[in-house]
């Protein structure tokens, strides 16, 4: 449980939110107030939380005054709740309500007005569509009653209760046969891809085969020119220019 403040006030006077999240089903539900009194917020949890799905076995709140109040100390030893404070400036500790409190934010800022004092009539909007969607083995609208609230199309026509354990059952099924199809799809995809890098080795070993039977013949015609380069030359034959020798014979 926790309070979101900081919201623009409304016509009607309305200024924070008490937000109520099930840590389990990751159920929430959110209440306009105009004040973070201890008298409103008793009576908020009173009428809509404990009377309408009882009193739950422990609750988890911060260190504000609001919840720490001897009138919500007496509300607690009544319905034999126990509380639980989270660490100072460590909001980690109760995550499940700090979480919502980004999506209440982020919903708000998207469909509010440019005033923003609308924001009391987008709660139950942005709670349907929260709920719509499944956070834990239960399915939407599902709530701690054991049977669904207003529910959707895929259950008008149920005539029995559903049963918590046969739907969490067919869950774990589900999300079974979902991870068997992911690995079947990602041992496909490694088998292509592995296919595909022997092809591209075949590809790059034929160019290079090409490569050499191209570059042979012009290896062989450097090699016989080095030859040929490095072999001694006969001397001529033939008029021969005579030594000087010669030359000083034939003076005298």
């Amino acid at each position: 449980m926790d309070i979101l403040s900081g919201l623009p006030t409304t016509p009607d006077k309305y200024k924070h939110v008490l937000l109520v999240v099930d840590s389990y089903s990751k159920r929430s539900e959110i209440f306009p107030l105009r004040t973070q009194e201890a008298g409103e917020v008793a009576g908020i949890r009173y009428r809509e939380i404990i009377s309408r799905y009882g009193a739950p076995r422990v609750l988890i709140s911060d260190r504000g005054r609001n919840f720490t109040s001897n009138l919500v100390k007496a509300l607690s030893e009544i319905f034999q709740i126990t509380r639980h404070l989270t660490s100072s400036y460590h909001p980690q500790s109760n995550g499940s309500v700090e979480r919502m409190n980004s999506v209440i934010l982020q919903s708000i800022r998207s469909y509010a007005k440019d005033q923003q004092d609308d924001w009391v009539y987008l709660l139950p909007g942005i709670m349907m569509t929260y709920r719509a969607t499944p956070a834990t083995q239960l399915k939407p609208y599902y709530d701690p009653n054991t049977r669904p609230t207003n529910p959707p199309s895929e259950h008008e026509n149920d005539e029995d209760e559903l049963d918590p354990d046969e739907i969490g059952q067919q869950d774990n099924n589900d999300r079974q046969q979902n991870r068997g199809q992911q690995n079947g799809d990602n041992n496909n995809r490694q088998q292509q891809n592995r296919r595909q890098r022997n092809d591209d080795n075949n590809d790059r070993g034929q160019r290079n085969d090409n490569n050499n039977d191209r570059l042979q013949p012009n290896r062989d015609q450097t090699i016989e020119d080095n030859n040929n380069q490095n072999q001694p030359q006969n001397p001529p034959v033939g008029n021969t220019k005579p030594s000087c020798q010669d030359c000083k014979r034939r003076k005298h």
